[in-house]
């Protein structure tokens, strides 16, 4: 369960971070200049202390960590002078507790 961990004090850090790209794409078929979302990545990250028997584990993490703003969705009804985007969420972040019961 600590093969990627450090040992530190009573417990055991973990540090993970991660990166996907996409690159540049036409949300629709008829290619046209509104529908294009140009390359972008979005990087998340999270640090984690566990204690050394692994009962309990604190996290703190961040996701979308530029805060990058891009688009996973658009329409684009231009003739009717509509045009949609769904945009990815933003900079998210928090802190997370786990504790284990069981053995």
């Amino acid at each position: 369960m600590h093969r990627d961990s450090i040992r530190i004090l009573l417990g055991y850090l973990a540090v993970e971070a991660d990166t996907k790209f996409d690159s540049g794409q036409y949300m629709e078929l008829m290619n046209a200049p509104a529908d294009y979302e140009a390359p972008h990545a979005i990087s998340n990250a999270r640090v984690t202390f566990s204690s050394g028997e692994s009962r309990w584990e604190v996290t703190g993490w961040v996701r979308n960590l530029t805060d990058r703003r891009y688009r996973v969705y658009g329409l684009d009804l231009s003739s009717l002078g509509l045009e949609q985007g769904v945009y990815g969420p933003p900079r998210t972040g928090g802190v997370t507790f786990t504790y284990r019961w069981g053995p």
